[in-house]
């Protein structure tokens, strides 16, 4: 029976010089509803193969016009043996000849005279395999063209992703901003306080060598560091005057309302800004507040921070204070590293002096205001500040 009922076979090409044997195959093949072709020749043979159509041959070795052998080898190096397979018909049983028909790529061997029996179960058996391998090959097609399909759906998904999470980012950024200018608004004698804190804490950040994606989260997150003065009351937050040691306790609290604020979020930018919120004022010789943390468990945000935020406050001018000179800032800045700062953020710190610099005089406060006959608050020296510290560093 044919390979496949559901498919039609192919036809197959019959080539013999024998008219009786070659049209006795042909009766034989078609009884078993194969389409048959005949050809005399190796002329005649080629000709048919290259018009198309024919899915398998069987091919006698000795012809008027050359060997099958040689058409054998000819086919093969066009076609592979599991798109069209080839029987060798041979009345010389001489191991040679099979071994011969092997090396050009024969797949069966039909020897002369053989039943109908045996050229059905060998054609069929070789129509089979090419069935089956051609099943395999449309089933990888359709495999790939899936995982094309997949992949280009996937490529969609990611692309929405991106742009979603774009959006999102966006929308925490302006958040954040927003939230920020909420506290400057309580505070308006900080001017472009938190524009220059950020800046300075991204450069110190790349000078230390932290990745550009985290130098630029710190930057958006260190905005945040006074939100907790929204809890500060405005008699002290807002008073003109020295603080007394009770409502510089109270101003000490920021810290501890801005982690409040910001913590729990479970979102990676905002956690960020809880932790500098919590530690810019730790010092790294223990002696800060609000935990009295030192050396490397203030984590680094904390760290970069702090020296950031001490910076812009000695050298910017404030209502209640004039400001240091530059010069004279990182003098204190410097003078304060192993006690107040971390050593290695004040190197990167002085290491990154002109990006520094530039960041200050880029975001000036839009005014400056007559300093008022108020003590400097501790802003000269780096040792640890007392109850009259400085209000922006508090």
């Amino acid at each position: 029976m044919p390979a496949d009922q559901d498919e039609p076979p192919g036809d197959v090409l019959v080539l013999d010089d024998d008219p009786t044997l070659r049209e006795a195959i042909a009766r034989v093949l078609r009884a078993q509803g194969l389409c048959v072709v005949t050809a005399e020749t190796c002329a005649e043979a080629e000709a048919i193969i290259a018009r198309g159509g024919v899915q398998a041959a069987l091919l006698d070795v000795v012809l008027p016009d050359g060997s099958g052998l040689d058409l054998c080898q000819r086919i093969r190096a066009e076609r592979d043996a599991l798109s069209f397979p080839i029987v060798l018909l041979t009345g010389h049983h001489s191991p040679t000849v099979k071994l011969d028909g092997l090396r050009a790529g024969a797949d069966e061997f039909l020897d002369k005279p053989f039943s109908p029996a045996e050229l059905i179960l060998r054609v069929n058996h070789l129509l089979r395999g090419k069935k089956l391998h051609e099943r395999v090959l449309a089933q990888n097609d359709e495999l790939q063209e899936r995982v094309r399909e997949r992949g280009e759906k996937l490529d969609r998904i990611a692309s929405s992703y991106h742009l979603i999470q774009g959006d999102l980012l966006r929308s925490h950024e302006e958040s954040i901003r927003r939230l920020a200018r909420a506290a400057e608004y309580r505070d308006p004698e900080t001017g472009e306080h938190l524009e220059r804190v950020s800046r300075y804490a991204e450069h110190i950040a790349q000078a230390m060598g932290i990745d550009r994606a985290a130098c630029e989260q710190l930057r958006l997150a260190s905005r945040l560091h006074d939100v907790g003065k929204l809890a500060v009351p405005d008699r002290i937050l807002l008073k003109p005057g020295r603080l007394t040691d009770a409502e510089f306790a109270v101003m000490q609290k920021h810290t501890v309302r801005g982690f409040e604020i910001l913590s729990g979020s479970g979102h990676a930018l905002l956690d960020l800004a809880a932790s500098i919120a919590h530690t810019h004022h730790e010092r790294f010789d223990g002696h800060g507040y609000p935990r009295g943390l030192a050396g490397e468990d203030i984590p680094i945000e904390g760290r970069i921070v702090a020296v950031a935020d001490v910076f812009d406050a000695l050298s910017t001018p404030r209502p209640y204070k004039r400001p240091h000179s530059l010069e004279a800032s990182v003098t204190i800045i410097r003078e304060g590293s192993g006690t107040a700062f971390d050593p290695r953020v004040v190197d990167a710190f002085l290491g990154t002096w002109s990006e520094i610099e530039a960041i200050h005089r880029s975001w000036p406060d839009a005014s400056h205001g007559k300093a008022r006959d108020h003590d400097e608050r501790g802003l000269d020296a780096p040792g640890a500040p007392g109850p009259a510290a400085e209000r922006d560093t508090a």
